[in-house]
């Protein structure tokens, strides 16, 4: 009985696969990378408190409890305040006459979040 030793192509190939996922999985994140399917809460409303939503020109009435998404802006309107509650629990209150903009709400690859806003 004559034995021959081979090397398994299949195994070889395994092992080129996995070297190449382990090194493109190591690849530095860059700020485009970020997830940005964060919402946020208007948790209160008083007075004339206005969003104008990405993409659109006009400004409309929005009440408590709306979902608050990245590209939003909130106004608020002479002796109206409003509130923005994170997931965390943390706020953000908006006094009369101000306008606040969500630049970003983005998870970053790392599990953090990133809230960038303009007031």
């Amino acid at each position: 009985m004559k034995v021959t030793m081979r090397t398994p192509k299949r195994a070889i190939l395994i092992a080129v696969v996995c070297t190449v996922a382990a090194v493109l999985g190591t690849a530095p994140s860059r700020a485009e990378d970020y997830s940005h399917v964060r919402i946020v809460r208007l948790s209160f409303v008083e007075g004339t408190v206005t969003v104008q939503r990405p993409g659109m020109s006009e400004w409309s009435t929005v009440i408590a409890n709306t979902p608050i998404e990245e590209g939003f802006k909130l106004s608020t309107g002479q002796a109206s305040f409003a509130e923005i509650e994170f997931e965390n629990g943390s706020t953000g209150r908006l006094g009369q006459l101000s306008i606040i903009d969500f630049d970003q709400l983005a998870l970053a690859p790392s599990g953090g979040k990133v809230n960038r806003m303009t007031l």
